[in-house]
């Protein structure tokens, strides 16, 4: 589609993962509402759609391809996360 021209793979699989959790969120705030009122969702944030600030972890994103050989950004996050 249109809407996608310019688009970045890393930016893309960006948003999918929003509009999926996004969808897997409402789903599951309305299968709770249905259980118990109490109840509370986790990365509910009161009427708006899921960002990655809201969650509860720092989240990266990076452009990565096994087939082309450009796995810096990946090499680089487990450095860091090994602490090395």
């Amino acid at each position: 589609p249109d809407e996608l021209a310019g688009i970045s793979p890393k930016t893309m699989v960006k948003k999918r993962l929003e509009t999926e959790i996004e969808a897997l969120r409402l789903a599951r705030a309305e299968a709770l509402d249905d259980i118990a009122n109490s109840m509370r969702v986790e990365l509910e944030i009161a009427g708006n759609a899921f960002k990655w600030t809201d969650a509860p972890l720092e989240v990266q994103f990076a452009d990565a391809s096994v087939s082309d050989g450009k796995l810096e950004a990946v090499k680089s996050f487990i450095a860091e996360t090994a602490g090395g």
